[in-house]
């Protein structure tokens, strides 16, 4: 009984009417003021005093992805470069020997490889592979 008198009361004919009077004068009222506001828009862009504010979410863990991606690719294309010039070093018949092979060789593979298996550590402690 109740919920039928609300309900009957919010769609009788002279409540539907004033609902619809009052939103008519709002809509009004925004559009008599809409050229305003937007001529006080315009001026400002055209004044430079407009200022524009991005918030992105989860840009930090964005910056902080991308700086450990960078870190590992340029620890590669070290580790690669390495290995890369310990083998023409390697090769060379010049230069300090230590059993007969290339101790500057020999240093570069080692830092090579001290590089590279700590860049595969890293990898497998971030379970991002």
């Amino acid at each position: 009984p109740f919920v039928r008198k609300l309900i009957r009361r919010r769609f009788e004919p002279e409540t539907v009417f004033r609902n619809l009077r009052s939103g008519a004068f709002v809509f009004l009222r925004t559009i008599t003021h809409l050229p305003a506001e937007i001529e006080k828009l315009v001026t400002r862009v055209r004044d430079g005093r407009i200022r524009v504010d991005f918030n992105l979410r989860h840009l930090e863990d964005l910056i902080g992805e991308m700086d450990r991606t960078g870190s590992r690719l340029s620890i590669s294309i070290l580790v690669g470069s390495l290995v890369i010039g310990s083998a023409l070093i390697f090769a060379s018949p010049n230069g300090p020997k230590f059993f007969g092979l290339s101790t500057i060789g020999l240093m570069g593979f080692f830092v090579a490889g001290f590089l590279g298996f700590a860049l595969i550590i890293a990898i497998l402690r971030s379970r991002r592979f």
